[in-house]
């Protein structure tokens, strides 16, 4: 499937025919940056890692390692959130995730609106004969609306997985967890169980004066400093239904 999908772009492109490329972006540097911070504090080599340019065999080695480690969902899970979203366009560009130059959806086991505009301009200048230059704005609108109902339709996805995970986890309140920081902010710090439910530890409800730290991406009282990385103990205090939010506190 993918073999055929990037000879059916590749195909088009030199042939300066329009076409609908999935293309995937380089990941945010801010974003790798993280990433990396979080793969360090918890234990792995990200000496070899290059954040000016990453590469997608980088990231292979460190997910296999994380595999042995016994850390494969945390990380893989990390890092899907430090990518880039792929999508749809109507330009020709590097899918990073693949490693290729040449991508596009030509088939699937499921037909989509990019595959199917494909096959339509492919039908109607290779076999009809017509001007690919006729189909150059199509490609570009299939390109916007395909994207567009990508997202809403992630956007409904990642709603109702917290939903039901809120829900799965509103049994467990009061439970205490073993937890990863995942993320860290001005107003608290969020924490990842092993099942990836996540979930906000106010700052104002840590002990002590905590100081968000934006450039090393920490929380600081005094010696005591939370990073990205760190393995904590959490109880979970609450499981907001209406806003498909966990809510833990800090155990010492």
């Amino acid at each position: 499937m993918l073999t055929a999908n990037e000879a059916v772009a590749r195909l088009l492109s030199e042939a300066e025919i329009p076409c609908v490329y999935r293309i995937h972006e380089d990941p945010p540097t801010e974003k790798i940056e993280d990433f990396i911070l979080f793969a360090h504090n918890l234990g792995f080599d990200t000496s070899v890692i290059s954040r000016e340019k990453i590469t997608t065999n980088d990231l292979s080695h460190l997910l296999s390692e994380a595999e042995r480690k016994g850390l494969s969902a945390p990380i893989s899970y990390t890092l899907l959130r430090s990518l880039a979203k792929a999508r749809y366009s109507e330009i020709r560009s590097r899918h990073f995730g693949l490693s290729l130059d040449y991508y596009c959806h030509f088939t699937s086991p499921i037909r989509r609106l990019s595959d199917l505009a494909t096959h339509r301009i492919i039908h109607r200048v290779l076999i009809e004969g017509k001007r690919p230059e006729a189909y150059r704005s199509y490609a570009k609108r299939a390109a916007v609306a395909a994207t567009d109902a990508e997202v809403r339709a992630l956007g409904a996805e990642r709603r109702i997985e917290n939903l039901y995970k809120t829900l799965y986890m509103s049994q467990f309140i009061g439970d205490e967890f073993d937890a990863v920081v995942c993320s860290i902010t001005s107003f608290g710090m969020f924490a990842e169980l092993e099942n990836t439910c996540e979930g906000l530890i106010p700052i104002s409800e840590m002990p002590g004066l905590f100081v968000y730290d934006e450039g090393n991406r920490t929380l600081r009282a005094g010696n005591v400093v939370y990073r990205l990385g760190d393995k904590i103990r959490v109880r979970l205090e609450e499981a907001d239904m209406i806003r498909g939010k966990l809510r833990f506190a800090l155990i010492l």
